[in-house]
């Protein structure tokens, strides 16, 4: 009797589970040994990458924050007082004011005095208003005249402030101070303490 064929499937399998019997142990191990040694040293590579990058960008983020500081820094740095007297600046106002252990911050708003050209600059000292007016003129001593006559022009019991749209600023009972080319008016807000440290500070101007 002619012997009956296989069918190819299972003549495959019996020939796949042949190929099985024949590995041992060992050669399985031997053959398992690679492929785990390349994962680990896959996973290993991909660690240190990762470790690389993040440590990169820690490093470029400080620098960074290095730079903006530093050219913050050097952006408003204080301009150093006039050699000239009476060629004082916006800047030069602050300096003395910050000096005095005051709390200075450059406000929003300008202010106007009827009669005087030269708007006012606000700046906020120790939490009230103040407004700083430089008179600046092509002669040395140009300014410290005109600041002389407005401020003999002035008086702080009637003085009123307007925005430079006109409208009037409520300042309440301003204090005037004047100082080489520079007239500042305190606010009604501020105590006679700090009245009296704002003077003594502006007093400085050169």
């Amino acid at each position: 009797m002619p012997e009956t064929p296989w069918p190819l499937d299972v003549k495959a399998a019996y020939h796949r589970r042949k190929a099985v019997e024949w590995i041992s142990e060992s050669e399985w191990m031997s053959m398992a040994k690679p492929a785990d040694q390349q994962r680990r040293q896959r996973s290993r590579r991909d660690t240190l990458v990762s470790l690389f990058f993040g440590v990169l960008a820690v490093v470029l983020l400080a620098s960074a924050a290095w730079i903006y500081i530093r050219d913050r820094e050097e952006t408003f740095s204080p301009a150093p007082e006039p050699n000239i007297p009476g060629a004082n600046e916006m800047i030069n106002v602050y300096n003395v004011l910050t000096e005095s252990d005051l709390e200075v911050a450059y406000g929003t708003d300008a202010a106007r005095i009827d009669g005087v050209t030269q708007p006012g600059q606000e700046l906020i000292v120790d939490g009230v208003p103040v407004w700083a007016f430089v008179f600046i003129g092509q002669e040395e001593s140009a300014g410290v005249a005109q600041r002389a006559t407005v401020a003999a022009s002035l008086d702080p019991s009637s003085l009123t402030l307007t925005s430079p749209s006109g409208q009037p600023i409520n300042a309440g009972d301003v204090t005037v101070i004047s100082q080489s080319n520079v007239l500042v008016v305190v606010s009604g807000e501020a105590s006679p303490e700090l009245r009296e440290r704002i003077e003594q500070a502006v007093e400085r101007l050169s």
